[in-house]
Formats: structure tokens, C-alpha cells, sequence
């Protein structure tokens, strides 16, 4: 079973604030950012005119720690302290499943299993003991 992990962190709104703190504080190194605006529509997840300019994607690393980084969308719930996931990318689709339907036993699940832009299959749930995960097929 080939699983890769990474950590995700949601800003509400002051993503590339922070991104610009973190790199100055910690000597970290800024990925490319992709802001809403740059990123194809998705009726599913509008966002106002006032987020085209915030940061949909990008990412830190601090040593060789890799996080992903974003924005969160005003129609999000934020809570300071709860914007920390833990994103999987799992070799196949019906693995993904699995680990999906798993962890969503005893859990919310905040987006069902679909496929975007950006991955083959994708999901996110929070599970029984209050950690968020993100899966994406590979």
C-alpha cells in the first residue's frame, strides 16, 4: 500500500500574510502560490469577488518539513486551532475509499468523495477523535 502524507494549514484569509511571517521568522521557503482566481470555477465552491486575490494553493517548508497552505472560503467554517489537516495521498481509487469510508466511521464527513482539478478522486473528514484529513487518490 503506498501512502504519502503531508500537513495542511487553513488561514482565514491572511494566508500570504502569514506565509511572508513564517518565512521571515523561520528562514522557510515559499512555493508557488495559485490564488481563486487562478484556479478553474467550481460551482460547488464559489467564492466572492473579494477572494480572486487570496491564496487558494501554495506551500512552506521549514527545514525539510513540506505543509500545504491556503485560504479558507468565506462559506468555511474557520476555527482557529481546528485548521490543521493531515492530507493523504494513496495509491488507487478503491484504497482511497477504503481509507475514506474508515475513517469517516464515528466522523463527519466535510466533503464527499469527487473528483477535481487538481486530483483523480479527493474527500475530507474529520474523524472520531476530531482530527481533519483530506484524501486524494493518486
Amino acid at each position: 500500500m503506498g501512502i504519502r502524507h503531508m500537513i495542511s494549514i487553513n488561514f482565514n484569509g491572511n494566508c500570504r500574510e502569514a506565509m511572508d511571517f513564517y518565512a521571515s521568522v523561520l528562514n522557510a521557503k515559499t512555493g508557488g502560490i495559485k490564488t481563486f482566481g487562478e484556479t478553474p470555477p467550481d460551482p460547488s465552491f464559489p467564492y466572492p469577488e473579494s477572494y480572486r486575490d487570496k491564496v487558494a494553493i501554495s506551500d512552506i517548508t521549514i527545514g525539510d518539513t513540506f505543509i500545504h497552505v491556503g485560504d479558507v472560503l468565506p462559506s468555511e467554517k474557520f476555527i482557529a486551532g481546528g485548521n490543521i489537516t493531515m492530507q493523504l495521498f494513496i495509491e488507487g481509487v478503491d484504497e482511497t475509499k477504503r481509507i475514506f469510508d474508515g475513517l469517516s466511521e464515528g466522523g463527519e464527513v466535510t466533503m464527499e468523495l469527487i473528483k477535481t482539478f487538481y486530483c483523480t478522486l479527493c474527500g475530507s473528514v474529520t474523524d472520531k477523535y476530531g482530527l481533519n484529513w483530506h484524501l486524494m487518490a493518486v
